[in-house]
């Protein structure tokens, strides 16, 4: 190719090298369905039986972006409430592309959840981030 004859060129006659060009790269897509499971499979993996053996799983999902998917998702665990929501994306390192998620979920007294018009004041939830 002309870029492989540019750089013998240049080694062979001690000139200088010719500018690298790197291609940019397009995030593939993520529909809701997959930002869904994505979702779904990150909070089982971190949060175990706490999300695995829930009643009353709630979660509603919404694109942001070709490549973001936000769902705001709640739970009940035994005497605990979880709130919060889960961000799935696509990224692009090295070993190329992959899911990835971050999220924000409190977890609350289910009584005091119920009892406080303001819950994140009034009852100390534990703030659960990545």
């Amino acid at each position: 190719s002309a870029w492989v004859e540019a750089w013998r060129a240049a080694v062979e006659s001690g000139g200088p090298a010719p500018p690298v060009v790197v291609p940019e790269v397009e995030l593939p897509p993520l529909t809701r369905g997959e930002g869904e499971l994505v979702a779904v499979l990150g909070l089982e993996a971190d949060f175990g039986g706490r999300f695995t053996r829930a009643r009353d799983l709630d979660g509603v999902c919404k694109r942001l972006a070709r490549e973001r998917v936000k769902c705001r998702v709640q739970w009940l665990t035994g005497p605990y409430l979880y709130r919060g929501a889960i961000t799935t994306y696509t990224a692009l390192p090295r070993e190329g592309s992959v899911y990835q998620y971050r999220y924000r979920i409190r977890r609350f007294r289910f009584s005091c959840w119920l009892r406080n018009r303001n819950p994140v004041a009034a009852c100390n939830p534990r703030l659960f981030r990545r």
